[in-house]
């Protein structure tokens, strides 16, 4: 078994890997379409949400941790960009995302009804 603390993270997944993650970039406004535009060009990743103040929200989809950062970094250093910060990260394997979850197995929210809108 490998030692976890030895493992390098830039390294290659294992091809069964899908790594999910959330980005807000800031950026001047004015730069904005463009950014929008080079980003979108940018294999696995989606524009989400943008706003005239310069904001956002993206989403990476990758096959390993260092193809996250060197995305991140990547978009952190087009013209314009102020910062780009990793909100969320999540990794599968892509047999479990194809699993079918039973929403009755689910956790129960401690305030669900309230979430759901009742009184």
């Amino acid at each position: 078994m490998r030692d976890p603390s030895h493992i390098d993270l830039a390294e290659t997944g294992t091809n069964d890997e899908i790594h999910i993650t959330s980005v807000l970039v800031r950026t001047i406004p004015k730069a904005l379409p463009r950014i929008v535009a080079d980003v979108g060009q940018m294999d696995g990743v989606e524009v989400h949400s943008q706003d005239a103040t310069g904001k956002l929200i993206i989403t990476l989809e990758t096959d390993c941790l260092g193809r996250v950062t060197d995305c991140v970094d990547q978009i952190g250093r087009l013209e314009g960009v102020i910062n780009a910060t990793l909100v969320y990260h999540q990794m599968e394997t892509s047999h479990r995302l194809d699993e079918i979850i039973e929403v009755e197995s689910l956790p129960q929210h401690a305030n669900a009804e309230k979430v759901r809108g009742a009184p």
